[in-house]
């Protein structure tokens, strides 16, 4: 594997990537960052480091979709293209 001048163990290819939490209007509010600093060799990848730290997905229980469905809460569907991940790319 090789390594980048400064020879800090990561591939070379990795980059530094700012992930923003869009969620949070103050920066720090309620101990969240807002702004991260993540060394991923994509920007997928930097973007799911963050999100690990917040965000849990469990396999949803019968019980579970009847309680969320009746709450108003629908179904997304991640296996579509969305606009918003169409966008993404351009940038």
């Amino acid at each position: 594997m090789r390594h980048g001048p400064t020879d800090t163990g990561q591939p070379a290819k990795a980059r530094i990537y700012l992930v923003t939490n869009e969620l949070i209007d103050a920066p720090r509010e309620a101990g969240l960052a807002r702004d991260y600093l993540v060394r991923a060799p994509s920007k997928a990848q930097a973007i799911a480091y963050v999100v690990r730290k917040h965000i849990r997905a469990d396999l949803a229980s019968q019980d579970d979709l009847v309680s969320k469905i009746g709450l108003g809460i629908q179904i997304e569907d991640a296996t579509l293209p969305s606009t918003t991940d169409n966008a993404a790319q351009a940038s």
